[in-house]
């Protein structure tokens, strides 16, 4: 919805804060210091630097992220140079891997920068792999509610893709924090990402009931189907007896 005018003008500052946020983000991605250069954000393009000797640097990025967990940087440098380069690790990435030129860096730590130091020269290529797993979180008590997150994407239950209809969830995260989310082909007009996980639904028998499936899109998406309809991304709990004080 069009927001209310200011200043005598067709606009407000709420309407311009989120556009300026959007032009000062290339900045951010990747940026210098002394030490070298800081990979902040993993976004497709590229992006030229001077090193720390203020020599010009490029650095490529190619990637799907957050569709995709991997990364590709390759730097284009005149002459070859030593100098750090920090590439961000989200906090929630718990399995992570990082190469240069194909061999293993190691140390690398979840809400930290992994430190690469060393002489960088001309088509070096730096690949990492971020955790990508679907992951459960919590909120509440009684109720209990579950959010599923994939890479830094929170996804929704939309009431109008393929599954049953919305109830309370048993056991979402299974055994580990984790859950699998199989990837579903799509109509990309109305969803940027959509997956399709099991779980076991509520259920009044005393054996339970069968596993059954349902689809989730990114939270962005939830909603742009041609007619409108309600999405949630906090999922009604139950208590599963049979595993209580276990």
């Amino acid at each position: 919805m069009p927001g209310s005018g200011q200043c005598g003008m067709n606009i407000n500052c709420c309407e311009a804060s989120g556009p300026r946020g959007l032009f000062n983000f290339p900045a951010y991605v990747v940026m210098k210091s002394k030490e070298g250069l800081f990979v902040n954000y993993y976004v497709q393009g590229r992006y030229q630097l001077t090193t720390p000797s203020g020599k010009p640097v490029t650095v490529k990025q190619q990637t799907t992220y957050p569709e995709g967990g991997t990364i590709k940087l390759i730097l284009s440098l005149n002459k070859d140079e030593d100098f750090v380069l920090s590439l961000r690790i989200p906090a929630w990435s718990k399995k992570n891997a990082v190469t240069v030129n194909g061999a293993p860096v190691e140390g690398i730590k979840a809400g930290a920068y992994a430190a690469v130091s060393r002489k960088w020269k001309n088509g070096d290529m730096v690949e990492i792999t971020l955790d990508m797993r679907g992951r459960v979180a919590y909120a509440g008590d009684q109720p209990k509610y579950a959010a599923i997150s994939r890479g830094p994407i929170l996804l929704a239950r939309d009431e109008s893709l393929p599954g049953i209809s919305m109830g309370a969830f048993v056991d979402v995260k299974g055994n580990d924090g984790y859950i699998d989310l199989i990837p579903v082909a799509h109509d990309v007009k109305d969803n940027w990402m959509q997956f399709r996980f099991k779980f076991a639904p509520e259920s009044y028998t005393e054996a339970g009931g069968a596993p059954v499936t349902i689809d989730l899109c990114d939270y962005a998406s939830a909603g742009n189907g041609p007619k409108a309809g309600s999405f949630i991304s906090w999922l009604p709990q139950i208590t599963d007896p049979r595993k209580v004080n276990q």
